[in-house]
């Protein structure tokens, strides 16, 4: 787990890097934290992605920026904004909403920072017994 202070940070990363080699993937809860865990990571050695996997959430300008490009789940920050303020202003008149969980659509944005772990058979073999 990478914790949020400054302070606190490369002790999350020593921690991550010493049980990198267990996994085969990270998932971060940020883009932000995803390329920071890339970043430190390369610079110990680990190759993204064919020594590790690394995806994020988000899918902001660090997950395009990122070398290699992050893959990574999408969500519209507008409607998430635009409706957590609506929400915001009609509690602020009293309205007490019946629920406070909602669920926004997301997407999978696949990029370079994951490796295929089984890959599809190549189909272009030369089959002569199809003809």
């Amino acid at each position: 787990m990478i914790r949020p202070s400054k302070y606190e940070r490369q002790g999350s990363m020593e921690e991550i890097y010493a049980v990198a080699h267990k996994f085969t993937a990270f998932m971060c809860c940020s883009d932000y934290y995803a390329v920071t865990l890339m970043k430190y990571l390369k610079a110990k050695g680990i190759r993204f992605p064919e020594d590790l996997s690394i995806t994020g959430f988000d899918d902001n300008l660090y997950a395009q920026l990122a070398c290699p490009s992050l893959t990574t789940i999408h969500q519209d920050i507008f409607s998430r904004g635009t409706i957590a303020a609506e929400y915001l202003f009609k509690m602020i008149d009293g309205w007490n909403p019946k629920t406070t969980n909602l669920s926004l659509p997301v997407r999978l944005v696949v990029r370079d920072s994951v490796k295929l772990l089984n890959p599809p058979e190549d189909d272009s073999s030369d089959d002569s017994s199809a003809l």
